[in-house]
C-alpha cells in the first residue's frame, strides 16, 4: 500500500518533469531571451521574436488545444518561462 501511495505522489513530479524537459529540449539554440539577443546583429531581441516563443511554448503546454490552459498546463509554462527568462551566463 505504501509502494502504490508513494508511486502515485511521485507520478505528478514524473510527469511534469517529462513535460517540461521536453519543452526545452524541443526548443533551438539560444534558449534564453539574453541569448535570443545576443544572436541578433544589433544585439536587440524584437518584441515579435519574444511573443513569438512565448505563443509557441503555450501552444505546446495547452495539449487539448483549447486556447487556455488548466493548472497544471500553467505550472508546466511558468516553468519553462522561469528557465528561458534566466540569465545566460555567457
Amino acid at each position: 500500500m505504501k509502494n502504490r501511495t508513494v508511486l502515485l505522489a511521485a507520478l505528478p513530479v514524473i510527469s511534469f518533469a517529462f513535460v517540461a524537459g521536453s519543452l526545452m529540449a524541443e526548443e533551438k539554440k539560444p534558449n534564453t531571451f539574453v541569448q535570443m539577443a545576443q544572436a541578433q546583429p544589433d544585439g536587440m531581441i524584437p518584441k515579435a521574436m519574444v511573443m513569438g516563443a512565448v505563443e509557441r511554448t503555450f501552444d505546446k503546454v495547452d495539449t487539448k488545444k483549447e486556447g487556455k490552459l488548466n493548472a497544471e498546463q500553467a505550472r508546466q509554462f511558468q516553468f519553462f518561462l522561469k528557465e528561458f527568462t534566466r540569465e545566460s551566463g555567457a
